[in-house]
């Protein structure tokens, strides 16, 4: 199984590094249009908070958009990567995008104390986008192999967050390798 997803690993990898610029500024635009719908409409008065990501590696969705839509009306956080393989997320306001920082791999984070941490207990309230390298109908997801995202969701309670896959319609899969400690998706939205 190890094999298999790192096959698929770089398969995608190379893939999404040759997708244009010019595309992903447009198609990230799309799909920030459609979960905008999916958590104002859909999800409605659920979602109280928002765990999303900058775009860092190459071919990654662009979800300024979403955030600068959303930041009005929910609590919007980014992550910050920690040592020892874990992440907490850090809620951002107005002046976001000045209070970024290269984090320990050069991914642009929330500075220290520039928010509050988002805390498991707002689990039931919050819609988490997850970023992956691929998605299927089972809402399987392959992450990067680091697994940040997933040892985040295994903390206590966030099994009640809605967990909402992000990727372009390339990586929709008809089937995605998995392993017994992933965790599933409840929403895939792509372009």
């Amino acid at each position: 199984m190890a094999r298999k997803k790192s096959q698929l690993r770089r398969e995608l990898r190379k893939v999404l590094r040759s997708l244009d610029e010019r595309w992903i500024k447009a198609a990230s635009g799309e799909i920030c249009d459609r979960l905008n719908h999916l958590i104002d409409d859909s999800l409605g008065a659920k979602v109280e908070h928002i765990l999303a990501w900058t775009p860092f590696f190459p071919g990654e969705i662009d979800l300024s958009k979403l955030i600068a839509e959303q930041l009005g009306r929910h609590a919007i956080y980014l992550p910050r990567t920690e040592l020892g393989g874990t992440m907490s997320f850090i809620r951002i306001d107005e002046g976001w995008l000045s209070k970024l920082e290269p984090g320990q791999f050069g991914i642009l984070e929330p500075a220290i104390g520039s928010g509050p941490l988002f805390q498991p207990e707002f689990a039931a309230n919050t819609a988490i986008l997850l970023p992956a390298l691929a998605f299927d109908s089972e809402g399987n997801r392959l992450g990067r192999g680091e697994g940040y995202y997933d040892r985040f969701l295994g903390n206590s309670g966030m099994g009640y967050a809605i967990k909402i896959g992000v990727c372009w319609r390339l990586q929709f899969l008809d089937q995605v390798p998995v392993d017994s400690h992933d965790i599933l998706v409840d929403w895939v939205c792509h372009e």
